[in-house]
């Protein structure tokens, strides 16, 4: 098959073609005055000649959509690559961070899960936090300062003190220990209600999940009541921080709510 152009060329050919043979049969034929002939002629030429104009324009009209599509894909494409360039930029020029707050009842796995991400170890015997803890753990060109809170009944009231300003909030759960998971709902619906907390983003943990007794993400979700806190990202990962199962979706997720730094 010949391209676009070929074809409009023949058509103009056969046009032509077929204006003379018209021609050859009115004026050489028999039958017919001259004026009968020639307003005949006048109009079947007109015919061809209207058959050919919309002929080239439907081809023209097709070729310009197929440019356009061909333009508008190759721009966006393009854009994509240039956005990728300028973010590999930034991670040689521009430092980020965060800071967020680990909260949640005591033996949720707060600590373990603060030195899973630092280290990338995990021990048994971890002692409860007392009041809190601060850590700072770099990332590539992310450095995270992580609050590690006592979840002990005495130090709750000082959660919301610690939640300000951060830029998430992590909510640990033990998803194999059903029984406090009433506690773990309230704790966190009546940290939220505060409005200095307002909009920060919510990262809940189930925690524990290499336990055959611990809860799916959809039970977790569906005990925490997490469908019913409005006005903030609200997103939810199963874990666990003894087969560091999950944790880099979770660093992955900390390090997309990053901030630049000044």
């Amino acid at each position: 098959m010949g391209s676009g152009e070929e074809d409009g060329s023949h058509g103009g050919v056969g046009a032509g073609v077929m204006v003379m043979v018209s021609m050859f049969g009115l004026w050489g034929g028999r039958g017919g005055s001259f004026e009968e002939k020639g307003s005949k002629w006048f109009y079947e030429v007109g015919e061809l000649s209207n058959s050919f104009t919309t002929h080239i324009y439907t081809y023209r009209t097709t070729v310009d959509k197929k440019r356009e599509v061909s333009i508008a894909i190759g721009f966006g494409f393009l854009m994509g690559l240039w956005e990728a360039f300028l973010n590999w930029l930034r991670s040689f020029f521009f430092k980020q961070e965060m800071e967020l707050s680990l909260i949640g009842l005591q033996n949720a796995g707060k600590t373990s899960l603060v030195n899973v991400i630092a280290t990338g170890g995990y021990s048994e015997d971890m002692i409860p936090t007392v009041g809190f803890n601060m850590r700072k753990v770099t990332k590539g060109n992310v450095t995270i300062k992580m609050w590690d809170l006592g979840g002990q009944p005495r130090f709750r009231s000082m959660w919301e003190r610690y939640c300000r300003a951060v830029s998430a909030i992590v909510y640990v759960v033990d998803a194999a220990d059903q029984d406090n998971l009433p506690v773990a709902r309230g704790e966190l619906h009546d940290l939220l209600s505060k409005p200095s907390l307002s909009g920060i983003p919510l990262l809940v943990l189930g925690n524990k999940t290499d336990k055959p007794e611990a809860l799916t993400k959809q039970a977790l979700t569906d005990e925490m009541d997490l469908n019913g806190i409005p006005d903030r990202e609200v997103c939810c990962f199963m874990i666990s921080c003894k087969n560091s199962s999950n944790i880099d979706t979770v660093i992955d997720w900390l390090v997309k709510h990053s901030k630049v730094k000044n």
